[in-house]
């Protein structure tokens, strides 16, 4: 009996704290209020640092990128800022409401929910998206005339590396959003 219920276990079930940590991500997210979406950390050396409400559109713009590596959909339209400009450079955000930020993050993670209410069988699998996608990366490269013998012997990635890279991703920008909001003196969510 007990073989069984492992056999059906969900990828949920098998990594619950991507769960609960995702979940402390969309908690933290919503403490964005039009108050203080604005909030900025200034850099004395002139770097950038994304606003409150930018972190918010990071993290569902990143959700987004990911789902569409899992299922091979293009998710372009539901993003807030579609050209990387590097490290050093201002990122440049397109106007959204408060509403339609928060939905963005709910609506993703609707979707990551559909992946991980998935079988826990499935999680060293690799998806047809996440082949399409390694494919991509591949013709990228040689178009650029780059050697792609190391990334076409790694092969595509696996559904399981892609809930661990969202979670860590997360965790980062989800600091960053609590640190911005504590220091203009804002509630937010905490778990310890």
């Amino acid at each position: 009996m007990e073989a069984a219920t492992a056999a059906t276990r969900t990828i949920a079930e098998e990594l619950p704290w991507a769960v609960t940590m995702t979940g402390y991500t969309d908690q933290v997210c919503n403490s964005v209020t039009e108050e203080n979406r604005g909030c900025r950390p200034e850099d004395p050396s002139g770097g950038f640092f994304f606003s409150a409400a930018e972190q918010v559109m990071h993290i569902a713009d990143t959700r987004w990128q990911m789902l569409g590596w899992l299922d091979g959909n293009d998710y372009s339209d539901r993003v807030f800022c579609n050209d990387y400009p590097g490290k050093d450079a201002e990122w440049q955000f397109r106007d959204a409401g408060l509403d339609e930020i928060k939905q963005s993050i709910a609506d993703s993670r609707a979707k990551l929910d559909e992946w991980l209410g998935k079988p826990a069988a499935e999680l060293q699998h690799s998806t047809p998206g996440l082949v399409q996608a390694h494919q991509q990366r591949i013709e990228a490269m040689r178009a650029e005339g780059k050697d792609t013998a190391e990334l076409e012997a790694k092969g595509p990635g696996k559904l399981a590396n892609t809930i661990l890279f969202l979670v860590a991703h997360e965790q980062a920008h989800r600091a960053s959003i609590q640190l911005i909001l504590r220091m203009h003196g804002a509630e937010v969510m905490r778990m310890a």
